[in-house]
C-alpha cells in the first residue's frame, strides 16, 4: 500500500560513508559518526517529504575504520 498510494511513500536508505544524519536516523548498538550499514531505512510521507519513522543504523566504530572500509 505504500507504494501505490500517490504519492508513494519512500524507504530511505543512507549509504555507506556518510555521516549519520540523527534527524533522520537512530543509532543502533554503538555511537559513531559516519555509517556502517543501515539496519531498517527511514519512511518519508513521500518524496522529499515529512519524517514518518526514524531508521537505525549502525555507525562505524571509529573514523580510521572508514579508511579500511
Amino acid at each position: 500500500r505504500m507504494h501505490i498510494q500517490d504519492p508513494p511513500m519512500i524507504l530511505d536508505f543512507s549509504s555507506s560513508s556518510e555521516i549519520v544524519d540523527k534527524a533522520m536516523f537512530r543509532l543502533f548498538t554503538r555511537s559513531g559518526e559516519y555509517v556502517d550499514f543501515v539496519v531498517w531505512p527511514a519512511l518519508l510521507l513521500h518524496e522529499n517529504g515529512p519524517l514518518v519513522q526514524k531508521g537505525v543504523v549502525q555507525p562505524l566504530k571509529s573514523k580510521s575504520t572508514l579508511k579500511s572500509h
